[in-house]
């Protein structure tokens, strides 16, 4: 018979602290974690870099942690499949790229390169930007914009942009006939933002109207000021002979699969949005990834996810319910089901009720969560339980304090699902989809880095492994399911190439160790043997 209750907690943000960054972390805030972390299974599992999918040392964001958990093997991120097209030189012999960059040729115009500037993409964005610029160069494309999207980072709030200013001057430097069109905030690009926001990104863009700033760095500056986070920033116009022309060739790097599909429809075809009148567009638009619309090129195709968490669980029957944050079960179930947004698990969403400060508020949904799964252990119901936690509360402002604060509160609720959880004998995971890397202020009013992105915390708690016969590998975010699926007995699907992390030790330790001790032994015998015989030689008795 299957144990019950089988708990997969989940602390979002929580990861193992960066030796080099703010201390955080200790058993004084944590005692019920460490208390665990000593006394059961205990790993780590990378949450950022190869690990992930992502190229050397990118840190996870919360939605690609879900992806690699949900899939049960590592997907390569898109920056990735860039990466591995350009080393094999695949890159720029793309039928899609030549569409446009024959089109700026033919028609003696110019090519306008949207990218990506955070620290998501980080020097790879960077290095791409630069490479298509050489490329546009040497086959003989003399005019070049750079439309420079900022907000593409990991968890930091702002402030971004002046550490990549430098790759910027480079290109600029270099190539002196490659100039800045504009800079905005990415949520201008993204689809998501709905027509109205395009459409005044188009204004900018193609009509030139909006803020002018001759230094786009005081430009920067001054969105900060307005209290304008990264990704909201208001677009500017920084070089006004760089606004999109109709014959003009536009390339958008969208690294991010709801980045610029109304925005590059609306280049081509403005008619179709009642913006204007004028059919007459002869404006060529390439992607990276595909876009939505059906009137521009890409170059390549996103990895599909085939294989899913819920599908190996429902089609073995397993009953399991998801509790996590209202607004957070939409992602949760999405990448969970193999990026399929069919509702594939019973799910318990908590309201968030906003009634004190940061602290309360954190600590109150944690424990409307925590009420919710001691009813559904109690319940006695389900097989599995997943249950999501938050340690930090979206872009909200906050402090260090605030985040130990939120580590203490989580840190008690913990206490009481491992007491369930272990009077039932059931069985308790504890990890995190991915660890906060953040620029925080602490209690001196410093500025201070918190990096828990690395790795995150990986323990099994259940009697019945015992620490002296079994062990925990090390590991990716992608072997957390598949260990969950064989703890279970569930087969996995075709394609999921994660790790069971749980290893028995004991029978071949033993052994070797037994083995050893008889060699020993014979060892010693035979030493004594020869010894007696040595003296007994010498004594002239043999």
């Amino acid at each position: 018979m299957r144990r019950k209750p089988f708990v997969v907690c989940l602390m979002d943000g929580m990861g193992i602290e960066d030796a080099k960054s703010y201390n955080l972390y200790n058993s004084d805030v944590m005692p019920t974690l460490d208390t665990l972390t000593n006394r059961y299974l205990f790993s780590t599992l990378y949450s950022s870099g190869k690990g992930v999918g992502l190229s050397e040392n990118a840190s996870v964001t919360r939605d690609l942690g879900y992806l690699n958990i949900g899939a049960g093997s590592i997907v390569k991120q898109s920056i990735e499949i860039v990466n591995s097209k350009i080393e094999s030189n695949m890159f720029f012999n793309n039928e899609s790229l030549k569409v446009v960059t024959d089109h700026v040729i033919n028609n003696k115009s110019r090519i306008h390169l949207i990218t990506l500037v955070g620290d998501k993409y980080g020097e790879d964005s960077m290095s791409h930007l630069r490479k298509m610029v050489e490329y546009c160069m040497s086959i003989g494309i003399k005019d070049i914009f750079l439309h420079l999207y900022l907000g593409a980072n990991n968890n930091s709030l702002h402030k971004t942009f002046p550490k990549y200013t430098a790759n910027v001057h480079r290109i600029l430097n270099l190539y002196p006939n490659v100039k800045i069109s504009i800079i905005a905030g990415i949520n201008h690009l993204k689809d998501s933002s709905g027509i109205t926001v395009t459409k005044e990104l188009y204004k900018v863009t193609v009509g030139g109207i909006g803020e002018h700033w001759i230094n786009y760095n005081e430009a920067v500056e001054s969105n900060y000021k307005r209290n304008n986070m990264e990704e909201n920033i208001v677009p500017f116009i920084v070089s006004t002979d760089g606004l999109i022309g109709n014959t003009d060739g536009v390339f958008v790097f969208n690294y991010e699969n709801d980045l610029g599909s109304v925005y590059s429809d609306l280049l081509i075809q403005p008619a179709k949005y009642m913006y204007t009148n004028n059919t007459n567009i002869n404006i060529k638009v390439c992607s990276l990834f595909p876009l939505q619309n059906q009137t521009s090129v890409h170059c390549f195709n996103y990895d599909p996810v085939k294989t899913s968490f819920y599908g190996c669980l429902n089609n073995s029957g397993i009953k399991h319910l998801l509790i996590a944050e209202k607004d957070k079960i939409p992602y949760l179930n999405y990448y969970f089901n193999g990026c399929n947004n069919i509702q594939a698990t019973q799910v318990l969403g908590i309201d968030r009720v906003d009634s004190g400060d940061y602290d309360t508020n954190m600590s109150n949904i944690h424990q409307l969560i925590t009420s919710k799964l001691i009813e559904a252990i109690n319940s006695d119901f389900y097989d599995l339980i997943i249950v999501d936690y938050s340690i930090v509360d979206g872009n909200k402002p906050r402090d260090t304090d605030n985040v130990k604060n939120s580590l203490s509160s989580l840190d008690k609720c913990l206490s009481q699902i491992y007491n369930q959880v272990i009077n039932r004998k059931g069985i308790l995971y504890i990890t995190s989809s991915y660890g906060i890397n953040e620029a925080l202020y602490n209690h001196k009013d410093e500025l201070v880095n918190v990096n828990f992105s690395k790795k995150v915390p990986f323990i099994v708690v259940d009697n019945e492994l015992s620490p002296s016969s079994y062990s925990l590998t090390g590991g990716n975010l992608s072997d957390i399911s598949v260990t969950v699926l064989n703890t279970l007995g569930v087969p996995l699907m075709e394609g999921m190439n994660g790790n069971n992390l749980i290893v028995k030790t004991s029978g071949k330790v033993g052994r070797k160790k037994g083995n050893k001790k008889t060699v020993l032994i014979i060892v010693v015998i035979t030493a004594i043997f020869a010894g007696l015989v040595a003296i007994l030689y010498f004594m002239g008795l043999i």
